[in-house]
């Protein structure tokens, strides 16, 4: 999993990487999917321009290893990341919902 620290990154489908499906902007994380399933996704994450405060897009990895043993020890922390990566896909569902009608 991800997150974008700085900067943004466009997403777009793997079958058509003209199509910008979504921005992610400082603090959205993404790859969450995988995350859960573990299994790659159909699109492709890609670091924006820099904007126009002309700083680089920094992206922090987060390691599922990582996640796993920190949830482990902390079962309350866990709930609440799973809460928060549910109300994200929620969002994000709505909002291409409503991009296709």
């Amino acid at each position: 999993m991800y997150q974008v620290v700085q900067g943004s990154c466009q997403v777009r489908e793997a079958g058509d990487s003209s199509n910008v499906i979504a921005e992610l902007q400082t603090g959205e994380i993404f790859g969450e999917i995988s995350l859960l399933l573990g299994a790659s996704t159909a699109t492709i994450i890609t670091a924006s321009e820099k904007s126009e405060e002309k700083q680089n897009t920094i992206v922090l990895v987060i390691e599922a290893e990582f996640l796993q043993r920190l949830f482990s020890n902390d079962k309350t922390l866990a709930g609440k990341f799973y809460k928060y990566v549910a109300i994200v896909t929620q969002r994000r569902l709505l909002d291409r919902s409503s991009v296709n009608k």
